[in-house]
């Protein structure tokens, strides 16, 4: 095990429950805009590999904004965690990984709001986004009755989540916060690092290594999943052999760093892998709570393993959860559609979640 937290063979049975306190919220808020005018560094990757990732987006990309999703006004502040959608940074499961997220918030006492950060853009788009987000909502913190700021990211939105958490200084991002101040923009002189960061089942690690499995289960590699060499076309059932499958999840790097001659200029793999930056982090980043499902079969659990062993290297705070089972595969949001699919009870990582949530935001 990497850890007292890692739980190889954990199932996500339900934990004893107690009498909840009840919290109101209001109805979602009018989404916000994100930026002022056009998006900073608003870059499309290739007509071409967009085709190849499955990225055609009925009316295109949504236009990057924040809905908070508040409380009923009290005498006190409350942290506020911003929602990071899944979705290949192709699309945005806002739904399954998006409202549904920011009811469980509300419901046990935390402010939400619900992040489009841009997708089908290249890195450093929806870094920028998901520190902008944070910005605005400290804009807001009097109004709204926010204390302090957190992220809860699912799938490709796991890996913004950890990014912000661990770049939310890059230098330029820093430049465009002085050229945006400078213009007058309020946002902008604002606090962007988050105070914590919850990942469930994140892409993690943009090199195009291999991981090996002992055997059990199985993993796809579809054009989406899969670009590059040794990936195209893959598919394996591990049928009790050892076998080799990739550690990235292709589609998502590809739009994030763009491929070949259309590359992005303003990032490589090691700015966008999260465990390299946690290994280089000049300054200690917020508390990570990561969990994963040891059978995924789109975003294996070893990207979550790679970013926990490089934060506790450095002593950084982390508690992680390997749930193991059957039909515990990619894309669980709140586990709650287990129960009606296959009498599962509602995942354990929710109530984990919440314990967690109390001691650093309390």
């Amino acid at each position: 095990t990497l850890d007292g937290h890692l739980r190889r063979g954990a199932s996500l049975a339900p934990l004893a429950t107690h009498q909840p306190t009840v919290h109101t919220h209001m109805p979602p808020s009018p989404a916000l805009p994100l930026w002022p005018g056009v998006p900073p560094l608003d870059r499309a990757p290739a007509d071409a590999l967009v085709s190849r990732i499955g990225g055609a987006v009925l009316g295109g990309p949504s236009p990057p904004a924040l809905t908070p999703w508040l409380l009923q006004p009290s005498s006190q502040p409350r942290p506020l965690v911003v929602v990071m959608p899944g979705g290949g940074y192709v699309r945005l499961s806002t739904v399954d990984e998006g409202e549904t997220v920011c009811e469980w918030l509300n419901s046990i006492g935390y402010h939400a709001a619900v992040l489009v950060y841009r997708v089908l853009r290249l890195h450093p788009a929806p870094l920028l986004d998901a520190r902008r987000a944070i910005q605005l909502v400290r804009q807001h913190a009097h109004e709204w009755g926010v204390s302090d700021v957190g992220v809860i990211g699912f799938s490709a939105g796991g890996h913004l989540a950890g990014h912000v958490a661990l770049s939310w200084d890059a230098a330029l991002a820093r430049r465009l916060d002085s050229q945006m101040r400078e213009e007058g923009d309020r946002p902008a002189s604002k606090l962007a690092r988050p105070d914590a960061a919850l990942l469930a089942y994140p892409v993690v690690s943009a090199h195009n290594t291999s991981v090996v499995r002992a055997g059990g289960g199985s993993w796809r590699c579809s054009s989406f999943a899969c670009i590059g060499p040794k990936a195209a076309g893959r598919r394996a059932k591990l049928s009790g052999r050892p076998s080799e499958r990739p550690l990235r999840h292709h589609g998502s790097i590809a739009t994030l760093l763009g491929w070949g001659a259309d590359a992005s200029p303003l990032g490589n793999e090691s700015d966008v892998s999260l465990e390299d930056i946690a290994r280089a982090a000049a300054s200690p980043p917020p508390p990570f709570f990561i969990w994963h499902t040891e059978d995924d079969s789109v975003v294996p659990s070893e990207n979550s393993e790679v970013l926990v062993r490089a934060l506790r290297a450095r002593s950084f705070p982390v508690e992680y959860h390997l749930f193991q089972g059957k039909h515990l595969k990619h894309g669980l949001g709140m586990a709650s559609n287990l129960a009606a699919r296959r009498d599962v009870e509602t995942g354990r990582w929710p109530k984990l979640a919440e314990g967690w949530l109390r001691r650093v935001l309390p």
